[in-house]
């Protein structure tokens, strides 16, 4: 089965696939945009199970088998701007799927022009001692100026050079509003306290060094 709905209203729900050889691939019309999916199983697959659901709405998607042991799956999803979905990785024996029995995970991708790759990883877990673990997403799109994509750019650039050096796992920071004009209030709070002179030079080794 590749695609299966129900349970509309008076939306229009449309599931558009391109064929190119064997492949199909998802493309979502505006304002939806694609989210993936992705889920690798630990040693015991077959107590993983998942889905994916509008939050206080109908299921959208869930896994159409019982997983082997380090199985891979992939789904691609349309999703509206600006709506809230649940997604919950269920585990039969309650151990979660990292990192006894093998270093399964779960994450979703969306497209992104921050990175090399066109793609950002927003979510990744796969660390849960329970039988489900859930997570809230808010897909409403972030309208970022050039100026907030260079400074996420490269914070995210430091970031992920301190964690290669201390050999963490890395998932890149989310812009966010909020903390923007926290952030604001307060770099205007340390411009108030020192020189000139030093502001500029901090603003110059910023440009140069990080961009």
């Amino acid at each position: 089965m590749i695609v299966a709905g129900s349970q509309f209203e008076s939306t229009e729900v449309r599931h558009v696939f391109i064929q190119d050889g064997s492949d199909f691939q998802l493309t979502c019309k505006s304002p939806q945009r694609k989210i993936t999916f992705e889920i690798l199983t630990d040693q015991y697959g077959n107590d993983t199970s998942w889905e994916f659901k509008q939050l206080d709405g109908p299921i959208i998607a869930t896994n159409e088998r019982v997983y082997g042991a380090r199985e891979m799956d992939s789904r691609d999803f349309c999703v509206n701007d600006s709506s809230l979905y649940e997604l919950t990785i269920y585990d039969d024996y309650g151990d979660g799927m990292c990192c006894h029995y093998g270093k399964g995970h779960y994450k979703i991708i969306i497209d992104s022009d921050l990175t090399l790759s066109g793609k950002e990883t927003i979510l990744y877990g796969g660390y849960f001692q329970a039988k489900s673990s859930t997570h809230i997403l808010n897909t409403t799109k972030v309208h970022m100026t050039n100026r907030d994509k260079l400074w996420l750019k490269a914070h995210n650039k430091r970031r992920k050079k301190w964690h290669a050096h201390y050999d963490t796992s890395y998932v890149p920071l989310q812009w966010s509003e909020a903390l923007k004009e926290e952030a604001q209030v307060w770099a205007n709070h340390l411009l108030g306290s020192c020189g000139k002179g030093m502001v500029s030079s901090t603003i110059a080794y910023f440009d140069f060094h990080d961009l």
